[in-house]
């Protein structure tokens, strides 16, 4: 650590020592990452890291090949905007940047599968079920919303790559009806 900086009404002013629950700016570090233990040299034991759960939507970004391309922006290049995803990495703990799409375990590529609860009136179970089977969408369980007289409940299991823009079109095939929550399950083989 070479400089220690604290915020000090609107402005960041150098500081010579900080203490516990100081909240300040370091510089000097090679390769910071959220979770890192910060000590003197003395200290051999590493805090225990929180374990987080993992990013469940992924994008790929690619060269654009639209008719349009390089006619407006300006450093919009692929290493620019990758060098930009990395550096708010640093900081965001919602983000995870990996140069590959999916996480490879064993030799084996997995993918993010989402639990999926769906409520729906009974007249858009076949619409909202053929959807989502097209996206490998997988029924674990459908019946009746308890005290709520036409209205189904669904528990799917789905890869996250398949909910992605999918709540528009939930939306306007339930006519604003439908109530769709999902959540991150588990990694399985793509």
């Amino acid at each position: 650590v070479v400089k220690l900086m604290k915020k000090k009404g609107t402005t960041i002013v150098s500081i010579d020592a900080a203490g516990a629950g100081d909240i300040i700016c370091m510089a000097g570090l090679t390769a910071p990452s959220i979770g890192h233990t910060v000590a003197s040299t003395e200290v051999t034991t590493a805090l225990p890291t929180v374990e987080l759960d993992p990013p469940t939507i992924s994008m790929t970004f690619g060269v654009n090949d639209s008719p349009l391309a390089g006619r407006d922006g300006t450093h919009l290049t692929g290493g620019r905007i990758g060098d930009r995803l990395f550096a708010e990495a640093e900081t965001n703990l919602a983000i995870n940047v990996i140069p590959r799409l999916y996480k490879t375990e064993k030799g084996q590529r997995l993918e993010p599968i989402e639990e999926v609860t769906i409520e729906i009136n009974e007249e858009h179970v076949g619409v909202v079920l053929e959807a989502l089977s097209h996206r490998r969408g997988e029924v674990i369980d459908m019946g009746p919303v308890p005290r709520d007289d036409g209205r189904t409940r669904l528990s799917l299991t789905c890869p996250s790559r398949g909910l992605v823009a999918y709540r528009c079109v939930f939306s306007s095939d339930t006519r604003g009806t439908g109530f769709m929550h999902h959540a991150f399950l588990t990694y399985e083989k793509y």
